[in-house]
């Protein structure tokens, strides 16, 4: 029986350090997304508040109710600050407030990388930090689940910029051109025999 109790109390001991040694007393939340949008075009869109109404979808997919908090699957999200390329937005998850940081990076023109961040302390007692532990994960889980919504809302130009843009192709011109020397001033006549000399030459071009 001791055997047992000893075994027993060294799983618990190695239970609390792993617990310890895995999860910090601040839990780094992080998400980031990419999306083919200019980073001018996304800000606008997480800027201002009342854009919000356009693109936010809960986790069951129904639209926001004006006048409502913006919820996802529970945790409501705030715009508290705006900066350039960066909005602080507040996270709340049952009582408990957060701030967040939202920066947006431009990969190139018309690409933008979107990065979310924030701290969760985790308390120094085994117990909350454990309870820490989950909670973090589901508020990693739904601020994953609003940049989606985002990214979807915004990869289509015409929710950006209010008109449909497409991309094409168009064939190129190349322009074929020549001399000739003449010991006397060319005729009307040498002009035209010249250019049907051009004339043979781009249709060989063309096969």
């Amino acid at each position: 029986m001791k055997k047992w109790m000893v075994w027993l109390l060294v799983l618990f001991i190695l239970a609390l350090f792993s617990i310890y040694f895995f999860i910090p007393a601040k839990i780094a939340i992080s998400r980031i997304i990419m999306a083919r949008v200019t980073l001018n075009g996304e800000f606008r869109n997480i800027s201002q508040q009342d854009k919000w109404e356009k693109w936010w979808h809960d986790a069951d997919g129904k639209s926001h109710v004006l006048n409502e908090p913006f919820t996802f699957n529970g945790t409501t999200f705030r715009l508290t600050q705006i900066q350039n390329n960066i909005a602080g937005i507040e996270v709340e998850q049952d009582g408990l407030k957060l701030q967040s940081i939202l920066h947006l990076i431009s990969l190139t023109t018309d690409s933008t990388a979107t990065q979310w961040q924030c701290e969760l302390p985790a308390g120094n007692s085994p117990w909350s930090r454990l309870s820490a532990y989950y909670k973090a994960v589901e508020i990693s889980k739904n601020m994953k689940g609003v940049l989606l919504n985002l990214k979807s809302f915004i990869s289509d130009p015409k929710n950006v910029y209010e008109f449909t843009i497409f991309r094409t192709s168009i064939l190129d011109t190349t322009m074929l051109s020549a001399r000739f020397t003449s010991t006397a001033y060319p005729t009307t006549a040498d002009i035209y025999s010249y250019c049907d000399v051009l004339n043979r030459s781009i249709q060989k071009q063309k096969g």
